[in-house]
């Protein structure tokens, strides 16, 4: 992969938590750019595979035409291997595997993308549609230990606070 490809790559798979709406119209191009990246890479690797079947065919068919006596098959097959055309076809098909190798895991990459959005945004529509899930009786048992540090911390420990006696005035 280029530099280039590897940038674009970066950025496609980045989420903006802040702008999930670009994020959600963006998505549909970007997978049809890399999946188009994908069949073109398919494309080649097999165009290349037939290239190799050809080319191991006509050099099996000249080795035989070459030679007075009938070669047997492990000897061609031998030189077959060897040959420099064919060599330099299956270094270029093994690269081309590992590009359709690596668009597939960016194929991958973008269903994650995908279901992390997914994820996000239902998230995010729960936390602005909820009512908040307080438990019951949590707040009045919340209140009764907020009363009894205060009674505490202002030295009285009983339970409740005895109101001091009026005397009139004289």
């Amino acid at each position: 992969m280029t530099k280039d490809n590897e940038r674009d790559l970066k950025r496609d798979l980045q989420i903006d938590e802040h702008d999930l709406q670009a994020e959600w119209l963006t998505l549909a191009t970007i997978y049809h750019h890399w999946a188009m990246e994908l069949a073109d890479a398919v494309f080649e690797r097999d165009a290349l595979k037939a290239r190799i079947d050809v080319a191991k065919a006509r050099a099996s068919q000249k080795i035989r035409d070459s030679s007075d006596k009938k070669p047997a098959e492990a000897t061609i097959a031998d030189m077959v291997r060897t040959d420099a055309e064919i060599i330099e076809l299956q270094e270029q098909y093994g690269d081309a595997s590992y590009r359709v190798d690596e668009l597939q895991a960016v194929r991958d990459a973008l269903s994650s993308k995908k279901l992390a959005l997914e994820m996000i945004t239902r998230i995010r529509m729960a936390d602005w549609t909820s009512e908040p899930d307080i438990p019951k009786g949590y707040q009045q048992k919340v209140s009764d230990e907020e009363s009894e540090r205060q009674r505490q911390s202002l030295g009285t420990s009983s339970s409740r606070v005895k109101p001091k006696k009026m005397t009139k005035p004289r």
